[in-house]
């Protein structure tokens, strides 16, 4: 049961990624990313009393479309 609790929790931290991680993935510069959030046009989700922002895989793989 240990074993699979521990995946569980595995699997839900993978859905969201740090700041350094989110520039990383989005292939910008850390700045950048606050800025864009700043602006409204990146979500970032911060925990109930946590200080570090949040940003959900989901959300920064909704920000690409495909080149026509």
């Amino acid at each position: 049961k240990e074993v699979i609790m521990h995946e569980a929790i595995d699997k839900q931290r993978q859905k969201y990624l740090s700041h350094t991680e989110a520039a990383e993935y989005l292939g910008l510069n850390p700045g950048t990313l606050y800025n864009k959030v700043s602006k409204g046009e990146i979500p970032a989700y911060r925990f109930k009393h946590c200080k570090f922002t949040r940003y959900k895989v989901s959300d920064l793989d909704n920000l690409f479309e495909p080149v026509r």
